[in-house]
């Protein structure tokens, strides 16, 4: 055994997660955490396997069998897991059964982050550990943004956002963070598009204007923009836009 090596635990949980045995994975993550304290390898990796096991709980919304088995997973999860809120009432299902997901654009929904899973979140031990910063936190960040489909993710994005802003506000990696989170899902042909890249370049010129690192920030900015601009079907007027932004980016 090598428990100091956090690949073996992340091959672990990962392996019992793809048999969908997420209890194992927990217990696998977790402990592998305790262990790997000098980089956030574990940590990563378990955010992921969360999110990938909650898109596949959603997915199975409004599928035969699907919320029963879903609820049957629920109910296995030990204390160390991460939990998206502790009520087991009824609330969690409607009259067929059917898995009831939080909608986070519903006032009167129920809260997909509860008030004890909230303070639990604001000393969160990925926050408390030696390797953490700004940016082990920009690696979330983009954890997050990859999972699209959960309806919780823009509340994840935003927590991330939180704790840069709160503990990091001018660093390379908030600014960049920011700068990226209103492009987040969005198609290249929404309607929402152009006016989401406006806030985006309007955060550009603020931030640069404040971060502590403007060589680093701009050299993220460029390769992310370069990103964007590779898309052979993207509006010319966009590409235009973004290409002009590149040239006037200080220099990296």
């Amino acid at each position: 055994m090598h428990p100091a090596k956090p690949e073996l635990w992340v091959l672990a949980g990962q392996r019992s997660a793809r048999n969908g045995d997420m209890h194992a994975a927990r217990g696998f993550f977790m402990r592998g955490s305790r262990f790997c304290t000098r980089d956030p390898t574990v940590w990563l990796a378990y955010a992921e396997c969360e999110l990938e096991w909650l898109e596949k709980m959603e997915a199975r919304k409004g599928k035969k069998g699907g919320a029963e088995k879903a609820i049957q997973e629920q109910a296995e999860h030990d204390d160390d897991e991460i939990r998206l809120g502790s009520d087991d009432s009824d609330d969690d299902v409607d009259e067929n059964g059917r898995l009831v997901i939080p909608n986070p654009a519903n006032a009167n929904a129920k809260k997909v982050f509860d008030d004890e899973t909230t303070s639990k979140l604001k000393h969160n031990p990925a926050l408390m550990q030696a390797f953490f910063n700004a940016a082990v936190a920009e690696q979330f960040f983009d954890v997050f943004t990859v999972f699209t489909r959960i309806s919780i993710q823009g509340r994840l994005v935003q927590h991330i956002l939180d704790s840069l802003n709160e503990l990091y506000p001018n660093d390379a990696s908030t600014s960049y963070c920011s700068i990226r989170q209103p492009l987040i899902g969005l198609d290249a042909h929404s309607p929402a598009y152009p006016k989401a890249l406006r806030e985006t370049l309007s955060r550009i010129k603020s931030s640069l204007a404040t971060t502590n690192n403007v060589k680093a920030l701009s050299a993220k900015l460029k390769l992310w923009l370069e990103t964007l601009v590779s898309s052979h079907d993207l509006d010319s007027g966009l590409r235009t836009v973004l290409e002009h932004t590149i040239k006037t980016l200080p220099p990296s």
